[in-house]
């Protein structure tokens, strides 16, 4: 590829990661709730969770999504469940009253990782994104 092919992709890349999302949400929970070295966390689990897509999309996941679409059809709904989990979550958490300090404890550590890279690991929009633009 020249290097204006290049650009092209890294200009969708960037407005890909701009977009606000699921992966934006857990981000700024994470980082309200546990700190600047949660949402640290949160950022790099994302970062690492999306790397994997794109390095499977690269090395040929387009290929095994086109011969067994159901596959696709079973990360998506996989995602869905994810997605409504942490809807549920968030809105159960609305109606509590515990105390900001428990809160804060309780995202101290890898959490923030964890969840950063599930969200991109689960998000189906990732997978299509980078897809479409490496197919």
């Amino acid at each position: 590829m020249n290097f204006e092919i290049w650009t092209k992709v890294a200009m969708v890349c960037l407005l890909g990661a701009m977009s606000p999302g699921p992966s934006l949400a857990i981000i700024i929970k994470n980082a309200t709730l546990g700190g600047q070295q949660s949402g640290l966390l949160a950022s790099l689990g994302h970062g690492f969770g999306v790397a994997i897509y794109a390095s499977c999309v690269i090395f040929g996941l387009g290929l095994v999504i086109n011969s067994y679409p159901h596959l696709f059809s079973i990360v998506s709904w996989v995602g869905v469940v994810f997605l409504v989990w942490i809807g549920v979550n968030l809105v159960r958490s609305s109606f509590r009253s515990s105390k900001v300090e428990l809160i804060e404890n309780s995202y101290r550590g890898l959490r923030g990782f964890a969840e950063g890279f599930i969200i991109a690991i689960i998000n189906p929009k990732i997978m299509a994104f980078f897809l479409a633009i490496f197919s």
